[in-house]
């Protein structure tokens, strides 16, 4: 038993090992990210595709922003549009210009570098 809790052991080490180093990673691409503590990293990373739940952790990534304003798409296949974004610092609200579409990260991203 002693031998197979040791192996675990291991395994969940190399485990955590791998994961921190997708999360520097991740960080060194947006450095905003060092901000953030690793739960709200992950749970960001984790929701990319649901503008609504990374929305929650905006205040933490960017200074004196509360939340965007995000419009459902007109379909369901329709990807969402953020119109503004509210201010954290007393009452502000300002409008984009032009609405902005929320796009996943492309995946041929090379996090190599």
């Amino acid at each position: 038993m002693f031998k197979l809790l040791e192996e675990t052991q291991h395994k969940l080490e190399l485990c955590e090992k791998s994961l921190a180093n997708y999360l520097e990673q991740k960080r060194r691409i947006f450095p905003r990210f060092y901000f953030v503590s690793t739960s709200d990293l992950l749970d960001i990373l984790s929701n990319g595709n649901a503008p609504d739940k990374v929305n929650f952790h905006l205040p933490k990534i960017i200074a004196a922003v509360d939340h965007l304003d995000i419009t459902p798409g007109a379909t369901s296949t329709a990807r969402p549009t953020a119109t503004g974004f509210e201010s954290c610092v007393g009452i502000e609200h300002i409008d984009f210009t032009t609405p902005l579409k929320v796009t996943p990260q492309p995946k041929t991203l090379n996090t190599k570098n």
